[in-house]
């Protein structure tokens, strides 16, 4: 799927279509879009989960770590399931996901014993680029 940064969903409808075909990157950014209400669409908490559910059926890392987010933070109308965000950003870090790392050393380190895990996991996306764990870095020491 290529997408131009400004283009109207409306003159897209291919988009839709895609998705419901089952193309995994399609289904991941009309799953963003509606979980944000982002690029003219209106947030959809429910069409956002049925579309991020399809991508991440099929490991799309960047849907994996959307619904990392919408499970830890109740997106969508949801109830936040703080744990049940660990597993897709697990599968999404380890697909190469460098938000999905962040994320999960961010979660580790609230958990009791998972300050190691958590900053090596924060370390480690750093040292690949993530400015937002560098950040998180300097922030802890």
């Amino acid at each position: 799927v290529i997408w131009f940064r400004g283009s109207d969903p409306v003159t897209a409808p291919w988009l839709e279509q895609e998705a419901e075909a089952g193309d995994a990157d399609a289904q991941a950014l009309l799953g963003g879009w509606l979980l944000e209400g982002a690029a003219g669409f209106s947030a959809d908490g429910p069409a956002a989960r049925r579309w991020l559910g399809m991508a991440t059926a099929q490991a799309h890392p960047g849907a994996l770590y959307l619904m990392g987010r919408l499970l830890r933070d109740g997106l969508g109308g949801s109830t936040p399931q703080p744990d049940e965000a660990l597993g897709p950003w697990l599968e999404s870090a380890k697909a190469g996901h460098l938000a999905a790392l962040r994320s999960l050393g961010l979660a580790l380190l609230e958990r009791p014993g998972g300050a190691e895990e958590g900053l090596n996991m924060l370390r480690r996306a750093a040292d690949r680029g993530d400015c937002e764990a560098m950040y998180e870095l300097f922030l802890l020491h």
